[in-house]
């Protein structure tokens, strides 16, 4: 089936996919202690750390958390937006709100956009065919490197392996990913 992007355009689909500026991840990339943000080539994710779920549990507002896989479709502009299956927002978070100031509507997008295509494939139709993108190999490697040096000399040769997808920078301008890295490291 060749690929129709007019098809996401249809009413049908703009109550299923909806597309946001990326701003919308503002907020999380500050509370790095609450929230991680995975992203590689053309996906991502956004979830509720395990320590702040577990502080959601105390006080019983588990409901607060956020699971939801993202996209990226490049505006003509040349920036990209998300693109966000919205069951996953709706069903998997309470955040709608503090997404809806973020919403696109009637956005002009770029032709041949390879990263959307990636997305559409592997998450609409259902492509595992598609290649991953540069985060997924850079994890892989690592633990491949670490299970090797492991086996022949006992020690892993990194300390921490970065999560699928996951920059080991702090994406916000603060220390918190740093300090969370010095802890896995020096527990290890």
């Amino acid at each position: 089936m060749e690929f129709n992007a007019a098809e996401f355009e249809k009413p049908a689909a703009k109550g299923i996919i909806q597309y946001f500026e990326q701003a919308a991840l503002a907020a999380y990339l500050d509370q790095p202690n609450k929230y991680a943000i995975q992203t590689d080539y053309f996906e991502g994710r956004i979830v509720t750390t395990d320590a702040y779920y577990r502080e959601l549990k105390v006080t019983n507002r588990t409901d607060e958390y956020i699971d939801v896989r993202f996209g990226y479709r490049t505006l003509k502009s040349g920036e990209l937006a998300l693109v966000v299956w919205v069951p996953d927002l709706v069903e998997r978070s309470t955040h709608i709100a503090r997404w809806s100031g973020f919403h696109l509507e009637d956005s002009e997008w770029a032709e041949n956009d390879e990263r959307f295509v990636s997305w559409v494939r592997r998450y609409i139709e259902g492509d595992w065919d598609v290649d991953s993108g540069p985060g997924h190999y850079l994890s892989a490697t690592m633990h491949t490197i670490n299970a090797l040096t492991c086996e022949s000399i006992g020690k892993p040769l990194f300390n921490v392996e970065p999560q699928k997808g996951a920059p080991a920078f702090p994406s916000a301008d603060n220390t918190h990913r740093y300090r969370m890295l010095t802890k896995k490291c020096t527990a290890t």
